[in-house]
């Protein structure tokens, strides 16, 4: 058996190999490899059909948390390339990623909306 070539194929194949194990644990909750992979492939859908390309940069502003890691996943089976940007930067710092990081698409939560 071959190594994956990608990391959207190392965790599709991590996830049919420990589907029920926990991946990301938070305090009152545990996901799991198969819930990381379900949710980052249906969201990688989903930026695919809102335009994100082979190689086209996004700008994940989001929490440390699971849907950071399945924002991440997503980007990266849709053939993106994630630019993280810290959470609860002010917003002048976050406005200069984001005119000059080239991305296309930016994902946001929480305080990052302020």
């Amino acid at each position: 058996m071959s190594a994956p070539s990608t990391l959207g194929a190392m965790l599709t194949e991590s996830a049919g190999r420990h589907a029920d194990r926990p991946v990301y644990l938070e305090r009152d909750s545990r996901h799991t490899y198969e819930e990381l992979e379900e949710r980052s492939a249906t969201l990688a859908a989903g930026l695919r059909h809102a335009g994100l390309s082979r190689g086209d940069r996004a700008v994940l502003v989001l929490n440390n948390s699971f849907n950071y890691l399945v924002t991440y996943y997503a980007v990266v089976r849709a053939g993106g390339v994630v630019v993280p940007h810290y959470a609860d930067a002010r917003a002048e710092p976050l406005a200069h990623v984001l005119r000059h990081s080239g991305a296309t698409v930016a994902v946001m939560e929480g305080r990052a909306l302020r």
